[in-house]
């Protein structure tokens, strides 16, 4: 904001730096911000943060008058290539200081980039003095925004996450902003380049890539702390910028001679490019027409859709961008996943549902608190694991037991149970808009019936209920096919298939993964006839290869097949499982044994039983975050990093075939014992777990304990199907093994 001049003040015979605007170009928000500098500035007293002298107004410009300061900005030395790692520790240390002063007064800088950063060389080469300029953007707590809402205010990609999605903030926005710059100077560029949308969209929900993942020789130390800084939650980074200071402080005492004077200029031979993750491409048609059914649905005119496709084709993408839609729109968002049968009681992913919508509640903090009172009895006997929720465990009046219930108020009928379900979702939604999305339908075979009622039922609400599911794995004998053919007709209910990618929509993909716009023809062909235009296919193919060195960048920056490796086509994955298998072989030894104890947990689990179940003993942090950040586990949403999914069911599967029998049962034991020990006195909460990891352990008598004892919770939730299957694996066991102890049975 405005031009800097040297000029020389004659009253005190010095050189200053004036800062001015010239009248032409003042408007009133430019005054306000100019003045506004001004008066934060002059408050402060740092060594690392330019003062003012003086401040006016002349012939309609603004001006205030600073020292001069000597050196260059850093991003001139970022551009030069001259930084040294030693250098590029003391410019954080310094800048992290001066934040920390600003921030103590109440100060948010806003605008913490390299070119607001001047830094000055000793003339021995012993080190810099850095000083924070540009104060126009600060912003203190105390007051009140002077931007509208959404407003962006600073240089795009230095902007924190909470920034981009126009939230509160405060100082642990500067630094993330202060992690791009080092990440900047260890790297050579931000963490998310290219267009302004994608930028934003990249900081709020992509993971950056870590700066020796890129080449960068730096320690895991120094990695460490610029990754904190730019944690997407601001309550996972440091709460202050003078634990940045501190923190890299011990670093640079740490670092040899030799390592403090290294440049850290990334070379074409050092640069380890990585793919990012993918953007959101194509599938224009079928988002639109999923946005044109939630306008309908906010309009009152309940919605039924569901999103048909082979695995890896991008159903939970697509998904996902319509959660993402909805929550800008500040619509109620609940997500349910319907799992293996042997795994979950009736009905489990309405169960979800609701669960999400406590846990996102709570979380939110908000006073929102339906009545529940006629349902909750109900529901706690229906969904045993329900009375974990204080809202819920509350109501049942007049009996602390939570599950006695169950016995004195069943349904007369499955209609009835229904009722109860599609009661409990409109009473969440409150007579406003709601989207309940339900993942993995070809897993919901007896729950099919249920859902038939609930979107029928919820016709008259402004619902939208959106399920996918997986075509490989129905047929037209499946309920689920047999339902969907019911609504052929209705005028409120869609069906969407995603076909492969298109060859421009593929190469679009590539392009994005690589994170360059040169692909070059051949590349772009033989990588869509492998893959067949899936996308999950492909990612796993081009992380494969660029991590092997199969694809690489030539002389005129496209991306094509490396000329030293010569991959024929037959040399390429036949299959997305290879493809997974090939980029969990270049894990380190340590990383793939872990997933594969996560394998036996399940697609989804918590991290502290990962913990529990790995050898060793030691701190898994660092490689859970390793393996988030290779795309092989997410942190679920909502849960704060205490709970993590693979990022497909694919990858856990290829994990789970390659262990032995012998380890997969010890697993399983170990896993269904933990569990067991973990609920005295409740255990009907974990039945469908106790009966999975019992029977793949191959225990007989607890299976058939616990097996038999979901069965009666199936029958009193009138869900007979669920009550034969679970029967079935009881009496499995007991064929096989007719020598079982008397009374194993449970009964």
């Amino acid at each position: 904001m405005g031009v800097v001049y040297r000029a020389r003040d004659p009253l005190l015979n010095r050189e200053v730096a004036v800062k001015l605007i010239a009248s032409a170009d003042l408007t009133p928000e430019l005054e306000e911000r100019f003045q506004r500098e001004a008066q934060v500035v002059a408050q402060m007293d740092h060594p690392a943060i330019v003062p003012i002298h003086d401040v006016g107004r002349d012939q309609g410009s603004l001006f205030f008058v600073m020292p001069l300061v000597g050196g260059t900005n850093l991003l001139r030395l970022i551009r030069d290539q001259s930084l040294r790692l030693g250098e590029v520790v003391d410019i954080g240390i310094q800048a992290a200081e001066a934040l920390d002063y600003s921030h103590s007064r109440g100060v948010v800088h806003r605008d913490i980039k390299p070119a607001n950063l001047m830094v000055a060389r000793d003339d021995g080469g012993s080190g810099v003095r850095v000083r924070v300029m540009d104060f126009g953007l600060a912003h203190a707590t105390t007051e009140s925004r002077l931007t509208k809402t959404g407003t962006l205010v600073g240089t795009v990609a230095y902007l924190s996450p909470e920034q981009c999605a126009a939230r509160a903030f405060d100082g642990r926005s500067d630094i993330y902003s202060l992690g791009v710059v080092l990440y900047e100077c260890l790297v050579g560029e931000p963490p998310f380049t290219g267009e302004v949308q994608s930028i934003l969209y990249r900081i709020v929900h992509e993971l950056p890539q870590p700066p020796r993942a890129l080449g960068a020789e730096i320690r895991e130390e120094l990695q460490d702390i610029v990754m904190r800084c730019l944690e997407k939650d601001p309550g996972r980074r440091p709460q202050k910028a003078g634990q940045i200071a501190d923190a890299l402080r011990r670093h640079k005492a740490s670092l040899a001679t030799d390592e403090f004077r290294m440049s850290v200029v990334l070379s074409a031979s050092r640069v380890i490019q990585r793919p990012a993750a993918s953007v959101f491409v194509g599938r224009e048609k079928e988002f639109g027409e999923l946005q044109r059914r939630l306008n309908n649905a906010i309009a009152g005119e309940g919605q039924f859709a569901v999103v048909a496709g082979e695995p890896g084709i991008g159903k939970t993408r697509i998904l996902e961008e319509l959660k993402n839609l909805a929550t800008v729109r500040k619509i109620r968002v609940l997500y349910g996943r319907f799992v293996e049968p042997d795994r979950s009681f009736s009905y489990q992913g309405f169960c979800e549902l609701i669960e999400d919508y406590f846990q996102s509640r709570d979380s939110a903090g908000s006073s929102e608190r339906p009545d529940f009172s006629d349902l909750a009895a109900d529901l706690v006997a229906l969904f045993p694991q329900l009375s974990e929720v204080g809202g819920l465990r509350s109501a049942v009046s007049g009996d602390s037991r939570i599950a006695a219930p169950a016995g004195e108020k069943k349904a007369e009928d499955r209609i009835q149970v229904f009722e109860v379900i599609a009661k409990t979702l409109t009473r969440l939604a409150g007579g406003k808009p709601l989207v309940l999305i339900l993942d993995n339908l070809h897993g919901a075979e007896v729950s099919i019936e249920a859902l038939q009622y609930i979107v029928r039922r919820l016709r008259p609400t402004p619902t939208l209920i959106v399920g996918s599911y997986r075509q490989t794995e129905t047929d037209k004998r499946h309920p689920l096919i047999r339902m969907l053919e019911s609504f052929s007709d209705d005028p409120r209910f869609v069906s969407i298939t995603l076909p492969p990618f298109s060859p421009s929509e593929h190469r679009s993909l590539v392009e994005s993964l690589v994170g360059a716009p040169k692909v070059s023809d051949e590349l772009a062909r033989r990588l869509r006839d492998a893959t067949e235009g899936n996308p999950f296919f492909t990612r796993e193919l081009v992380r494969s290869l660029v991590e092997s060195g199969g694809i690489a960048k030539d002389d005129t920056g496209a991306w094509r097949f490396s000329e030293e490796t010569e991959i024929s086509a037959d040399a390429l994955p036949a299959t997305i499982q290879q493809a997974v298998e090939k980029r969990v072989e270049r894990l380190p030894q340590e990383l793939r044994d872990l997933l594969s104890v996560a394998s036996v947990l399940g697609r989804t689990f918590e991290s502290k039983d990962l913990e529990t179940l790995a050898e060793g003993g030691r701190d898994l942090d660092d490689d859970i975050d390793r393996l988030v950040r290779e795309g092989m586990l997410e942190e679920e949403r909502e849960s704060r990093g205490d709970r993590l999914t693979f990022s497909s069911g694919i990858v856990r599967d290829v994990l789970y075939a390659a262990l032995s029998r012998r380890k997969r049962r010890s697993l399983h034991r170990k896993y269904a014992e933990l569990v067991e020990m973990r609920n005295p006195g409740r255990l009907e909460r974990v039945y469908p777990e106790l009966v999975h990891h019992f029977s793949q352990a191959d225990v007989p008598e607890k299976t058939v304990e616990y097996g038999l004892k979901l069965a009666q919770k199936s029958l009193d939730a009138f869900s007979p199907e669920d009550a034969v299957r679970v029967a079935k694996i009881a009496l499995d066991y007991l064929e096989d093994r007719p020598r079982l102890p008397r009374g194993c049975g449970g009964r």
